[in-house]
């Protein structure tokens, strides 16, 4: 028997098995606070930080400034599981046989010290992480002559700022996985993933996607008259605003509204050109929507022509409005209730051969 070795039940084996307890609990603390910290992004907690529930707030504010210096956190827990395993062979082989403290080591390091550890934190890091940052406070300080220029050769060779952020085809996805008909748990229905991946498409569509056909466009000749004929067209189609051609459809010099008809007595047969005839804005086919968007969204017009513009000549090929853009921009699956809403707006186009 060795000198240092205690018989069982002797004061000294308590001592030593305790020691042995700690160890082993301070290495699984260190390893797992290591995944359930550093498994948080910087965008993650501004989340919760500014949408979460409460108690999710105050534990990501928290734990948010570990998060910040990731390597200074990751350096210090590591060290602190390292010496803390390095140690346990040492005092386990002052009450155990040194066969069976090797036999023994193994297995219980992995277990306790690695994978439950680390399966507990990694579900509940939030909570956990919060509880034991004085715990992480302490072994910073305790570590900091050593860990702390680790860390900062970490920062200056792989950089401080790890990018999080989605690309916009990711982001896509990921919002189409947080609807309650994708099976996961999510909250957002069909509608609203539909109007948030709809805006997000909407950078990539430009004037000539959100055109009518000229085949399915409603307009009047400025030479026609407002007889009864006219005006249950009018009312039929349902449009606040007609454009209005001269002598050909795909000649458009501008529209009226409806609801300056409304003093109009189909029996006086009122020449369209009597009207108030407002310009259209001109745009090209190759616009983005958004453009577009932000100027139907100034008031001045919720219509314009769109342009086809080749090297020699311009043709008009339609006219997108401000509904036509919205419902673009909330996708298909939500047109007809904002078709609802802005039922006043209206789209056409028209093309020249």
């Amino acid at each position: 028997m060795k000198e240092d070795e205690f018989l069982c039940c002797q004061l000294g084996f308590w001592v030593f098995l305790i020691i042995c307890l700690v160890l082993v609990s301070l290495a699984g603390i260190a390893s797992g606070l290591a995944l359930g910290l550093l498994s948080f992004s910087q965008v993650d907690l501004e989340v919760l930080i500014k949408a979460g529930r409460p108690k999710d707030t105050k534990h990501a504010e928290r734990i948010q400034p570990f998060v910040k210096n990731g390597h200074f956190v990751l350096c210090t827990l590591l060290l602190g599981k390292s010496l803390a395993m390095e140690a346990l062979p040492i005092f386990m082989d002052s009450i155990i046989p040194t066969w069976f403290t090797i036999l023994v080591s193994a297995p219980l390091v992995t277990v306790f010290a690695e994978i439950l550890p680390q399966a507990v934190c990694s579900r509940y890091g939030l909570t956990l992480g919060a509880k034991m940052a004085p715990f992480v406070q302490l072994l910073l300080l305790i570590f900091f002559p050593i860990t702390y220029p680790a860390s900062k050769v970490l920062d200056w060779a792989l950089g401080k700022e790890h990018s999080v952020l989605l690309r916009r085809s990711e982001l896509k996805t990921f919002v189409d996985l947080h609807a309650n008909e994708a099976g996961k748990g999510g909250e957002l229905s069909h509608h609203e993933t539909s109007i948030i991946t709809g805006a997000i498409d909407l950078t990539r569509k430009t004037a000539k996607d959100a055109m009518t056909p000229i085949s399915e466009t409603f307009s009047l000749d400025i030479n026609s008259k407002l007889d009864m004929h006219t005006m249950t067209q009018i009312m039929s189609k349902g449009h606040s605003r007609i454009p209005i051609h001269s002598g050909h459809p795909r000649n458009i010099i501008g529209l009226i509204l409806v609801k300056n008809l409304i003093f109009c007595r189909p029996e006086d047969e009122t020449p369209i050109k009597n009207l108030i005839i407002r310009k259209i804005p001109r745009v090209y086919e190759s616009w983005p929507l958004y453009e577009i968007l932000n100027q139907f969204q100034k008031g001045h017009s919720h219509m314009a022509v769109v342009l086809k513009s080749n090297k020699d000549t311009e043709s008009t090929m339609g006219a997108p409005t401000f509904l036509n853009i919205i419902t673009n921009k909330i996708s298909n699956a939500a047109q007809v209730s904002v078709g609802n809403i802005l039922q006043n707006l209206a789209m056409v186009s028209y093309q020249i051969k």
